[in-house]
């Protein structure tokens, strides 16, 4: 049984969903998958080329955060982790494996048993040491 409605997480999963998918890397600013530009002002932090966050504050796409800006990774693609466009893909993605919890196990397990067997056939580098 599905523990999320379709298009729509909860809080408590949409947080899990994050911190599986974000990329751990952090920046001044990010530009969503979506077009939207996410970005953080703080003059202390950051170097600011001429222009560069006049052009930010001016910009209509552009969402000041008091934060650095994160992203998740999905799909190959890079969305800022301030955005909401990502939100129905994170859905369908853990609708998918809550459905199929069984099944994405034991692919899990069958991955592992096969790179297990892969790997036994790699020299083993730290033997060959003098």
């Amino acid at each position: 049984m599905s523990t999320v409605a379709p298009g729509r997480l909860s809080p408590a999963v949409l947080k899990s969903f994050e911190q599986a998918f974000r990329s751990m890397c952090s920046g001044s600013v990010r530009i969503c998958d979506c077009g939207r530009v996410f970005y953080n002002p703080d003059e202390r932090a950051w170097t600011w080329d001429e222009g560069e966050l006049d052009a930010l504050n001016t910009n209509p796409k552009a969402t000041a955060l008091a934060y650095a800006v994160e992203v998740v990774w999905i799909d190959g693609k890079e969305y800022a982790m301030d955005c909401s466009c990502w939100h129905g893909r994170a859905a369908e993605i853990v609708a998918l494996i809550s459905t199929h919890r069984t099944e994405v196990a034991k692919f899990f397990r069958l991955e592992r048993e096969r790179l297990a067997k892969l790997s036994a056939t790699f020299p083993d580098i730290e033997a060959e040491r003098p």
